[in-house]
């Protein structure tokens, strides 16, 4: 799961001060729901998050529940103090280098979450043929996608929560 806030930059940009207090706020409700659903962070990029899962439908559970979340943080917030995320996920085999996760799955996933909407969570093929049958969850299919630096076009689908 790759996870990124909508103009975070342009917020820090703005208003240092807030959007350092923003970034606390997000860390804090990322690190604690990725948590509870058996996720591992696996790194922090100044306002995104790359974590895995054991399992894909945990990963779709988790990515909801952080939208929600960020639902609930918002409702009385005004539009410069939300705090927008858009959730990717993808399925596939990692290596592990120097300590860290690599592989063509965490470029994948990053570039689908680059073309993922604020407020969203967009899935690829093979997480939605995992899950489709094991949760309740209604999906949109989005098309096929070429991103950049991946060779293969990508079908993707939104989940509706």
């Amino acid at each position: 799961m790759f996870t990124d806030i909508k103009d975070y930059s342009k917020k820090m940009n703005l208003n240092e001060k807030q959007a350092i207090e923003m970034l606390r706020e997000h860390n804090q409700i990322m690190n604690n729901t990725i948590e509870s659903f058996n996720g591992n962070v696996i790194e922090i990029i100044g306002d995104s998050f790359l974590a895995s899962f054991e399992s894909a439908s945990d990963a779709a559970e988790c990515a909801v529940e952080i939208q929600k979340r960020f639902v609930l943080y918002n409702f009385n917030k005004s539009s410069d103090e939300k705090i927008e995320i858009r959730i990717s996920i993808h399925l596939g085999d990692v290596v592990q280098f120097e300590g860290r996760l690599k592989g063509d799955i965490i470029n994948v996933a990053a570039r689908i979450q680059e073309i993922t909407s604020a407020g969203a969570i967009y899935i690829s093929q093979s997480v939605y043929n995992t899950i489709k049958s094991k949760t309740n969850f209604l999906f949109k299919e989005l098309g096929t996608y070429s991103v950049k630096n991946i060779r293969e076009p990508i079908t993707l689908y939104q989940i509706l929560y």
